[in-house]
Order: C-alpha cells, then structure tokens, then sequence
C-alpha cells in the first residue's frame, strides 16, 4: 500500500464521539463517491461478545475526510491532533536519525584512540 495508514475506523469514530457504523457508512459513500480505495484497507476485530466485526484502517487524509462529513466542527479538532501527532513522529525520527549519527561517530572515536595508543 502506496499511503500510509494512520488510522482505525474505531478509533476514528471515538475521538469524534460517533457510532462506528456511522463511520463505516462515510468511508463506503467515499468509496462509492471514488475516492481512491488504496486509501482504505478493511480488517476486523473482535467485538465484546467474541463476534467478529468489520473496521476500516484508512490514510491520513482519508480520516479527515470522514471526519469532515461526519462533522467539520469535530473535524478541525481531529485535523490538529493528527497534525501533532505527525509533528511528533517526525520529531522522534530526527532524533533517532541523530542518535544513530552520533552512535556512529562515537564509534569511530574510540577505535581511533586504541589505534593512536597501540602505535
């Protein structure tokens, strides 16, 4: 799958405090409507009553769309929080990238220093 998936349809439909099957009904009108389908990979959990259950990962712009028709009140909310949550992740990327630069020159140094003490 060509996007990433940043998102469950459940987990969706309780940050914007709605039905599940609400949320359903908006990604399969999308779907309908031709939104690209790569955007959406159905999977299933298991409900409360061991009954399986249908629920939908989705990219995303994709959630923002749902949640735009769902409501677009709640639906800026969401889009702040998944703007943070990007912001975050590539926050941590940065300084993995730059833990991983430094364990590399740190690495270096301490070989040369044997090096330099065994000539």
């Amino acid at each position: 799958m060509q996007n990433q998936l940043a998102l469950n349809s459940l987990d969706l439909a309780a940050q914007m405090s709605e039905p599940h099957h609400q949320v359903l009904q908006c990604v399969d009108g999308l779907i309908a409507d031709g939104m690209e389908s790569g955007r959406f990979r159905e999977t299933y959990y298991l409900d409360n009553t061991g009954v399986e259950r249908r629920c939908v990962d989705m990219t995303k712009e994709a959630a923002m769309l749902v949640a735009t028709r769902l409501d677009s009140e709640k639906a800026v909310a969401l889009r702040i929080k998944l703007v943070e949550a990007s912001e975050a992740q590539e926050a941590m990327l940065r300084m993995f990238e730059a833990a991983a630069a430094v364990g590399r020159a740190g690495s270096l140094g301490p070989v040369s220093e044997r090096t330099s003490r065994q000539r």
